[in-house]
């Protein structure tokens, strides 16, 4: 469903998939459902919002981007 490739791991994919089954959440909420640190996340998280895949709607909370919203319509 809209996988990203060449990111290097399989949790950029995790994270944005995980942003589809939650509107909003937040670092530590997405590590707990795809077994990665929180740390870990946020990292991959700033990643994901510089390359405009996830927006940052609050202090701490993000969503899928309408460009990821776009890139998934496109490969499905």
């Amino acid at each position: 469903m809209g996988e990203v490739s060449g990111w290097g791991t399989g949790m950029a994919d995790e994270i944005l998939e995980a942003l589809l089954q939650g509107s909003t959440l937040f670092p530590s909420i997405i590590g707990e459902n795809i077994d990665h640190s929180r740390r870990g996340v946020n990292c991959r998280l700033n990643t994901l919002q510089a390359s405009g895949f996830v927006d940052k709607v609050d202090r701490g909370k993000y969503k899928n981007s309408k460009k990821r919203n776009a890139f998934i319509e496109e490969t499905d």
